[in-house]
């Protein structure tokens, strides 16, 4: 019997402007993103049937998981349905802000992809990950990108690192639906911050990086949850250099400038029981 396991790692943003409001609905955004060595992992073995099961108490792993979806629309553009029994190991926080739903249905199309014969090149890939979800379309990529559309248009960049980062992430999900409807359109700034935190970051400028890295989220976010800042505190203390707030949250990145002190870091904030990971770039 045919079996395969895939990685499916987490992204940051290590930028996110939002410019506009779209008139579909969604918002026009700008976004700097990197792959981290955070990973959920995905077993895919040929079956009668297509199944989905999930490790992580909690984890709805009926229709609506963008596995399952994700399956379903490899089925519908393969024009067959093959079966598949898939398990699902979740190590990256649910709701987090580290794109985890979509790493793993990026997996999924790959994998299904590759179990099946499907034959599909990156490309039609992309398309129908973008039909599910902005980010995946990314998680299929890897590496490093600059995004802008609604998220799914990705301009590849030559990865700075590997950097050496902390995610800390405060214990509960924040909605994206609702951080992006209570969001004010920041109004009157210039200039491209997500390619000048690129710039920095080449540099090794850690000053820059400060004035230049945003999350335009990240305000709305940490006004209804102070943990968010809290956690950004907490990894100023440990030595980052600087920190924000990842996606729509609430996890929080740090970035430290090596591996021991990050680890370190990570260690410490364990200990004071909250979830937290040393990571690098991948």
């Amino acid at each position: 019997m045919a079996r395969l396991e895939l990685e499916a790692l987490a992204k940051i943003n290590l930028s996110l402007e939002v410019l506009a409001r779209r008139p579909d609905g969604y918002h026009e955004v700008r976004m700097l993103m990197a792959a981290v060595s955070l990973a959920d992992s995905l077993t895919f073995e040929e079956a009668a049937d297509l199944s989905l099961e999930c490790d992580r108490e909690g984890l709805d792993c009926g229709e609506s998981n963008l596995v399952l979806r994700a399956a379903r629309a490899l089925h519908a553009a393969l024009g067959r349905r093959p079966g598949a029994r898939i398990r699902l190991r979740k190590r990256i926080p649910i709701g987090g802000g580290l794109a985890g739903g979509s790493a793993d249905a990026a997996a999924a199309l790959k994998g299904l992809n590759a179990l099946w014969g499907g034959g599909l090149d990156a490309g039609r890939l992309e398309e129908l990950g973008a039909a599910l979800g902005s980010d995946i379309p990314f998680c299929l990529r890897g590496g490093w990108a600059i995004a802008t559309g609604r998220g799914e248009a990705l301009r590849g960049v030559e990865p700075r690192g590997p950097l050496h980062l902390v995610l800390a992430n405060p214990g509960f999900e924040v909605s994206t639906a609702w951080v992006y409807g209570a969001l004010s359109i920041p109004a009157g700034r210039s200039g491209d911050r997500s390619a000048a935190t690129y710039e920095a970051l080449a540099r090794g400028d850690a000053q820059a990086l400060d004035l230049a890295a945003i999350n335009d989220l990240e305000p709305v976010a940490m006004a209804r949850h102070p943990e968010i800042a809290a956690l950004k505190r907490s990894l100023m203390e440990r030595g980052a250099l600087v920190s924000r707030m990842s996606g729509s949250g609430p996890t929080v990145w740090g970035l430290f400038p090596l591996k021991e002190t990050a680890a370190a870091a990570a260690a410490a904030l364990r200990v004071a029981g909250i979830w937290a990971e040393a990571v690098q770039s991948a």
